[in-house]
């Protein structure tokens, strides 16, 4: 079988095509950075909020000892000068860079293992302790793209979503951690939003570890069809897919009340309702019949389920 190339600029118009046109890169690249991309934006980030001078000033961090290290291993000493000040003389290029010339601070940083290693595991625990100021990258691990898949929603406001679409977003793709602060969900306008793959839906309601019926994030769900990417949360410690919320399509409202008919008038049950006048299209107790009935009936219903957002 004949071997087929694809050149870079392919695989990002193809990509493209995973995603939202406008929304969708910016996306792709923050969440899928490599190692090196990710170690100059946390020491960016460190640099200028004052930890990597912390770290390299403070007596209780390593940061001074790992530059008497490096300075040991590495620097040419001059025999005629002390070697005190030697080390103060370097010192003092290193922590003039930090503070005006980031590029030339993470250049010499990235030279050595130790000192690269050692500054990302400080500022990482510090981002790690740090949700509302960290980058949402620091959060995230295992990212993978989805194409058009089936996606669910949970919210109170899930009836409006259905109605309108998701109006209300995050464009700032540092805050993107903090869905359950609300940073993700603001009331400015627009923007990426989070949702899980509607195979995961049972697995997703409920806060982790709670065995009592008290959903994370709302009563309701919407299930969408829309691009993004998935990745581990680890805060939340559960899988999410990160979409542009303009971009979802065929939204259908689900909610969750007492049963509509005979069999389920004295227990609540999922429906999947007339988005228009919210009556009871179908419904069973078990939210993935629910979800099953309304992918394979979307089509034929979708008049009366899928609203025009």
């Amino acid at each position: 079988m004949k071997r087929i190339i694809i050149s870079e600029s392919q695989f990002n118009h193809l990509i493209k095509e995973y995603l939202d046109k406008d929304k969708g890169m910016p996306l792709y690249r923050y969440l899928m950075m490599n190692m090196k991309d990710k170690a100059k934006y946390l020491i960016f980030w460190g640099l200028s909020n004052g930890y990597v001078k912390d770290y390299y000033t403070d007596g209780e961090n390593n940061g001074y000892e790992d530059l008497w290290k490096y300075f040991n291993e590495s620097i040419e000493k001059d025999e005629e000068i002390d070697e005190d000040d030697q080390f103060s003389e370097f010192c003092e290029h290193i922590f003039c860079d930090m503070e005006y010339d980031y590029d030339a601070f993470f250049d010499f940083i990235w030279k050595d293992y130790d000192l690269q290693n050692n500054l990302y595991s400080y500022l990482d625990e510090i981002a790690h302790n740090m949700w509302y100021e960290a980058p949402a990258f620091v959060f995230f691990s295992s990212p993978r793209l989805v194409k058009n898949e089936w996606l669910v929603h949970f919210s109170n406001g899930a009836y409006s979503i259905a109605k309108e679409g998701f109006k209300y977003g995050t464009e700032d793709l540092d805050r993107l951690a903090y869905s359950g602060c609300g940073d993700i969900s603001n009331k400015f306008g627009s923007g990426y939003d989070f949702a899980y793959l509607a195979d995961n839906a049972n697995d997703s309601m409920y806060i982790s570890g709670n065995h009592v019926d008290s959903p994370k994030y709302g009563d309701e769900l919407v299930l969408f069809q829309a691009s993004g990417v998935e990745a581990y949360h680890d805060g939340d410690q559960e899988r999410q897919v990160i979409f542009y919320g303009p971009s979802a399509k065929n939204i259908i409202y689900i909610r969750h009340e007492y049963g509509n008919s005979e069999k389920y008038s004295s227990i609540t049950v999922w429906q999947v309702c007339d988005v228009y006048n919210k009556r009871v299209i179908y419904e069973n107790e078990d939210l993935e019949n629910v979800i099953d009935w309304a992918i394979k009936n979307y089509v034929q219903y979708r008049r009366r389920i899928v609203s025009l957002n």
